[in-house]
């Protein structure tokens, strides 16, 4: 596809918006199967005879049936169980008519088809697993009045599914209906039947129906008396000018002017068109338009006039008219939709925030005349945006695509950092500017690169838009000044997407799925402008000022290092330059606050070397990318947090603790145990989760370091001049246990994981001591280490790698492992990496260790042939070492296997992926440790560390 049809293309897109708005009429979104059915049980008196209203709806219904009895699932599955219970009871009330296109026979066996399609489909309905808004008020009442008419289904969660929906109706007040509140149960009213009196909330019409819905207004009809001609007219209309284009089909809401026209235009303006591309009579048209409804309705806006308003609509009508060269200002939208938790509210009384319509409402703000007098409004939707993303709550209730949300906070972020740059907004939090957005940034660039959405799987029915939206993102993100060697491939990238998405252009009137309504839909028209805005060639170059750039300070030489270590390790021998040069880069931006988390770790004696800080955080972002975990900031951070502490704490250990005397060094552990046995959870810990802050959860905290809230707060060590006294080992393990257990995200734990995290802990502190005085007594040449490999590596070299407690941390951190099973299959787990980690850590440690005096495992007799009475030649044992580290690896990977397909298949359904995705990142970072270690070795003196 040529530019200059592009051109033609969008010209015309935007003239389809403007002759849409002048007939009243503009819907392009998708029929829905819904809807239909509500309007095909409509029947009106006639001459005294009781006629269906809508006879081509019913019609449509029966040829959409599918083969498996059901109606089309669109995008989830339940969408194919609303559309066929609503389907269903259509057929049902339509018993007994014969027709030219239907018997009554034929019919019966459409009904008994639909039954057995819902009795199948309804046993994989699952109340822990996301469902859709309003599912547990839709579907109890479809189910009741399907028994009305003499259909029972059943299924393992009805119970549970009306016990749900008894305690929402308890919360319900018709009243609410009968007032002038603004509410949007009146887009949903068919689940009201019987509820409420229909005759008092005929002034709640708007152009005769009830919230642009075809399925409310249809229930509206069919229970009020008299006859309602205003919203039979209404209901006309929507079949006959609707997408259904007289076919009997409606879609889940009509019309969408306002909705479809400021989507279309600010995708096309953001996307980088101009007016003369665009049309200017049209862009003229569609200003004035948009124009007159914003000041007719004080700036707040629905999808379509009149409408209730919703903070989505207001925001993209402010937005296109700002582009369009309207400025209108965004007060009202502020005052209107402003919650009282940092956020924007998309329609009032919304329970949970959309966190796409806070998006849309930053870029509204940031458009708006005066950014800087809605300061305010515009930190605190950007901390509420990044909250979500390191939480890894994105997903969206308008859009099922994640790269839709990647895409809108990725240009709303962007945009927000150009206007700071240029001077036009300012007050903005140093830790904003320089910890949230640079990491949120860099993190989205590398997994809209990395992930599905820009890959052509060559498949006829692949979706196309997420490939746009994931375009768009990285047209936004190109122009970030901390992109450097990376730019090449994301250009690459882009242009391939691009050519594809050219490629294809026949298919673009073909709607996706991706939207919400009460069943998912599409817009051929949002799609279209979608495409257009991703394939269109700009020109534009930014330029940053110099505090802009540094914003994300990484040194070459650290950039360098790590990613060329990093390519000569065993698991990465496969992967493209780019992918990891993208980790490392990601990596590093969390380098500066885990050096502040470095500082406040130990107080007192450290090493000038530090050899493992920078590889800290790319280990841990390296495995979540390079296979596609997905898991959430937070939960990364923790991780990388605690593996600094693993080294800290092995070095306090075996600097400070090691100077101890024999009799003081046993007295430690009783200390220690006594420390772990009497904790108790601090203030901070028992605050109730749904009151507590977002800067409470902050993995870098606005106005205090990371130690403050993160395992490892300053543990201080004793001048070098004298040796550390046990008060003094207190002192300083005190408050590591106190930060470790009383971590906000581990506290919260529940008493069996927070118990065996404490057993790990002490474990793990325990074992550190043993090794301490294992190696005293082999320096001394009091011990030598002939004929206990195996039991001195179980229980007291691999306990004190850390795998163990690193491990019972981070399934404190998600919630824990569902079944006993998992549970001992994680125990196992763990043990197994712990003894492979410590044998590849004294793979890349022998001289080291021998010159420091170290029990290393080549130190033992087991590593020599039967006849040999020494250890035998360095390279031989050596080899022999791998071979059993290759073993305990393989173990460690059957294990490992058995364990994710289990967290795969059992538990808490909308948990499943993210524990299992955990495991396989600990397991990920392991393994790359023990490549690591053969390559590097990364410890300080007198240090073991890891995960």
């Amino acid at each position: 596809m040529e530019d200059s049809e592009i051109d033609h293309r969008a010209r015309l897109l935007c003239q389809g918006l403007v002759d849409g708005v002048a007939k009243s009429n503009l819907c392009t979104v998708t029929t829905a199967i819904y809807d239909t059915a509500w309007l095909s049980m409509i029947s009106k008196k006639e001459g005294g005879v009781e006629c269906w209203l809508f006879p081509e709806s019913f019609q449509y219904l029966l040829s959409q049936q599918l083969p498996n009895g059901g109606w089309e699932s669109y995008a989830t599955e339940e969408d194919g169980m609303l559309n066929s219970l609503t389907a269903l009871l259509a057929l049902t009330r339509h018993r007994g008519i014969t027709d030219a296109d239907s018997s009554a026979v034929g019919l019966q066996d459409a009904i008994q088809s639909a039954i057995s399609y819902l009795e199948a489909s309804l046993q994989k309905v699952d109340l822990d697993g996301s469902l859709p808004v309003g599912f547990e008020i839709v579907i109890p009442a479809l189910l009741a009045m399907l028994e009305n008419e003499s259909v029972h289904l059943s299924f393992p969660a009805k119970d549970s599914l009306l016990a749900i929906n008894e305690v929402k109706m308890e919360a319900f007040h018709p009243d609410l209906l009968y007032g002038t509140t603004e509410t949007t149960l009146l887009h949903s009213l068919e689940a009201l039947i019987g509820k409420i009196d229909f005759n008092r909330i005929r002034h709640r019409k708007i152009c005769g129906s009830m919230m642009a819905s075809p399925a409310s207004t249809a229930a509206y009809l069919m229970n009020v008396c008299p006859w309602d001609e205003e919203a039979e007219f209404y209901l006309r209309k929507a079949v006959r000018e609707g997408p259904g284009q007289g076919n009997g089909a409606v879609p889940s809401v009509f019309p969408t002017p306002v909705f479809e026209t400021s989507w279309v235009i600010s995708t096309l303006f953001q996307g980088g068109f101009s007016n003369e591309t665009l049309g200017q009579e049209s862009l003229e048209s569609i200003a004035s338009y948009l124009e007159q409804h914003y000041h007719a309705q004080s700036g707040l806006l629905g999808f379509a006039p009149l409408i209730q308003a919703d903070a989505d609509d207001s925001a993209k009508t402010i937005l296109s008219l700002n582009l369009l060269g309207r400025p209108v200002h965004a007060k009202s939208l502020t005052e209107h939709f402003r919650s009282n938790n940092s956020h924007f509210r998309t329609y009032l009384g919304e329970r949970d925030a959309s966190f796409s319509a806070n998006c849309n409402v930053l870029r509204a703000l940031l458009e708006a005349p005066g950014a800087q007098d809605h300061i305010a409004d515009i930190k605190n939707i950007a901390d509420f945006l990044c909250e979500s993303w390191w939480s890894g709550a994105i997903q969206d209730k308008w859009n099922i695509s994640s790269q839709y949300s990647m895409m809108l906070l990725a240009e709303a972020l962007v945009r927000l950092l150009e206007l700071w740059d240029q001077g036009q907004i300012s007050q903005l939090p140093n830790a904003l500017l320089r910890d949230r957005l640079p990491v949120t940034l860099l993190q989205i660039l590398n997994r809209t690169l990395m992930g599905q959405s820009l890959s052509s799987s060559g498949e006829p029915d692949q979706p196309l838009e997420p490939m746009a939206y994931a375009v768009l993102t990285l047209k936004a993100l190109s122009s970030l000044p901390w992109v450097g060697n990376l730019l090449e491939e994301v250009l690459l990238r882009m242009e391939q997407s691009q050519r594809f998405l050219r490629e294809c252009g026949s298919s673009w009137n073909k709607p996706q799925y991706l939207w919400v309504e009460k069943v998912t839909y599409g817009s051929p028209f949002l799609s279209e402008a979608y495409y257009l805005a991703a394939i269109h060639r700009t020109k534009k170059t930014r330029i940053w000022t110099e505090e802009a750039k540094s914003l994300v300070q990484i040194a070459p030489k650290e950039k360098k290092e790590v990613t060329h270590l990093f390519c000569k390790l065993q698991c990465f021998l496969s992967e493209p330059l780019w992918k990891i040069q993208a980790c490392v880069l990601e990596g590093l931006a969390f380098l500066p606050q885990l050096r502040i988390s470095h500082r406040n770790v130990l107080d007192g004696e450290q090493s000038a070397k530090n050899e493992y800080l920078k590889f800290i955080p790319c280990t841990w972002v390296v495995v979540n990318n390079i296979q596609e975990l997905s898991l959430d900031t937070y939960l990364l951070w923790d991780m990388m947090v605690l593996t600094l502490c693993n080294f800290r704490v092995d070095e306090y250990m075996e600097t400070t603790i090691a100077r101890l005397s024999e009799t003081d060094l046993k007295e430690a552990k009783t200390v220690i145990q006594t420390l772990c046995n009497e904790w108790k959870p601090p203030k901070h810990a028992l605050m109730n989760t749904a009151t507590t802050k977002a800067a409470d959860h902050s993995p870098i905290p606005y106005s205090s370091p990371p130690s403050a809230q993160y395992p490892g707060q300053a543990i201080p060590a004793p001048p070098s001049t004298r040796s550390p006294t046990l008060a003094d080992v207190r002192a300083a393990i005190s408050p590591y246990i106190d930060t470790t257990l009383g971590h906000l995200r581990i506290a919260r734990a529940s008493g069996q994981n927070h118990s065996a995290l404490r057993v790990a802990l002490f474990t793990f502190l325990n074992s550190h001591i043993d090794q301490t005085l294992t190696n005293t007594l082999f320096s001394s040449q009091k011990l030598s280490p002939t004929h206990s490999f195996i039991h001195w590596l179980h229980t007291i070299a691999a306990p004190s790698v850390s795998a163990h407690f690193s491990f019972t941390f981070l399934i404190c951190l998600i919630g824990g492992l569902p079944t006993p099973t998992t549970r001992y299959l994680g125990i196992d787990l763990s043990a197994r990496v712990a003894v492979m980690s410590r044998m590849y850590n004294d793979l890349g440690s022998i001289v080291r260790d021998k010159a420091e005096g170290n029990v290393n495992c080549g130190d033992f007799a087991e590593l020599t042939d039967d006849d040999e009475q020494v250890p035998g030649d360095g390279r031989v044992v050596k080899a022999r070492l791998e071979e059993l580290a290759r073993y305990e690896r393989d173990a460690v990977g059957w294990v490992g296997t058995r364990l994710v397909r289990d967290l795969k298949s059992g538990g808490v359904v909308k948990d499943r992926a993210r524990k299992a995705n955990a495991v396989r990142l600990f397991l990920g970072v392991a393994e790359l440790y023990a490549d690591l270690y053969v390559v590097k070795d990364l410890s300080n003196n007198k240090l073991h560390g890891g995960i």
